[in-house]
């Protein structure tokens, strides 16, 4: 949620109703769905390369 000071250089008379604020998270499923998988080698890379 963005804060009042970067809201006001664009709308001049813009509040917040601090009795509707709420505290929030960002839950980040790539943390639990992502596998990691390492880079080719890089004279695989290189190969690849020269073919083109």
């Amino acid at each position: 949620m963005p804060s009042v000071a970067e809201v006001l250089p664009h709308v001049s008379d813009a509040w917040i109703d601090h009795s509707k604020t709420k505290v929030d998270y960002e839950i980040s499923l790539h943390r639990h769905v992502y596998v990691y998988q390492p880079p080719r080698p890089l004279n695989e890379i290189e190969d690849d390369i020269k073919a083109l």
